[in-house]
């Protein structure tokens, strides 16, 4: 499935909230409701990588997804900020991963926070240009405030 065009945000935006387009091999999302794993599975991708924490439903979506014949991560992360280690964790997996891969927690905001340190850590994009494209993702003022006093150093 290597090289398979991702789906437009148009065509998943009812069983896939907040979903859109990172690169040829990465899409971003907030929550998939029941169908939107089928339709995440119809759609190409092979891995689902969930941001959210345990209590928001993991379990369930995990189980769903490996029925679904994909592979499922969970890095679980909340509004106090990307826990230590997970930036490195995305990165293995982002590099082992099946692609296309689904990137998601409830509604990207979790989703653009970590895909900016993710740039700036791991693939040395400009600071300014990765919190662009974390904010066109999802992730919020509040949130970008967090990741700001966590990795001063980067800004």
């Amino acid at each position: 499935m290597q090289n398979q065009k991702l789906a437009e945000p148009s065509e998943l935006e009812y069983q896939i909230k907040n979903y859109s387009v990172i690169n040829e091999d990465i899409a971003a999302s907030g929550t998939l409701t029941d169908l939107g794993v089928i339709q995440a599975k119809n759609s190409g991708f092979q891995t689902i990588i969930d941001l959210r924490m345990p209590q928001e439903g993991t379990e369930i979506e995990e189980a769903q997804t490996t029925d679904l014949g994909m592979d499922y991560y969970n890095i679980p992360m909340n509004a106090s900020g990307i826990p230590e280690g997970a930036v490195d964790q995305l990165a293995k997996i982002l590099d082992g991963a099946k692609k296309p891969i689904l990137l998601h927690c409830a509604g990207a905001v979790r989703v653009g926070a970590i895909w900016t340190i993710y740039r700036i850590t791991k693939q040395a994009i400009d600071s300014d240009i990765a919190l662009i494209e974390g904010r066109k993702i999802g992730m919020t003022e509040a949130f970008e405030e967090v990741i700001r006093s966590q990795y001063p150093e980067l800004f």
